[in-house]
């Protein structure tokens, strides 16, 4: 299963990307708060989520003043989670195989 090991990296270093976007274009972190992805049915979001939080260095609840400059981040930001999340759920399916 070294396909599968390679492409779950490859959606952690996708996480690990983004919040180095969100980072240096100072956005809001609180698009990845985890409140936002407990009530979605997705863990591999979910996972994301976490990973960028992490990344970022902010606390599962990050619903205190935003860091950047805008509400709301670029799309491509916003919606990281969601699109890795995919990924990461695929994976999960195939290593059942």
């Amino acid at each position: 299963m070294p396909v599968l090991h390679a492409s779950r990296h490859l959606g952690r270093l996708s996480s690990a990307l983004s919040a180095i976007a969100s980072d240096v274009m100072r956005g809001n972190a609180s698009h990845f708060d985890a409140r936002i992805f407990a009530v979605k049915p997705h863990p591999g979001q979910a996972a994301a989520a976490a990973w960028i939080r992490q990344d970022l260095g902010v606390a599962d609840d990050t619903s205190g003043a935003p860091r950047g400059v805008r509400v709301q981040d670029r799309y491509s930001l916003r919606c990281a989670p969601h699109v890795i999340g995919v990924l990461l759920d695929a994976l999960a399916l195939f290593g059942r195989c």
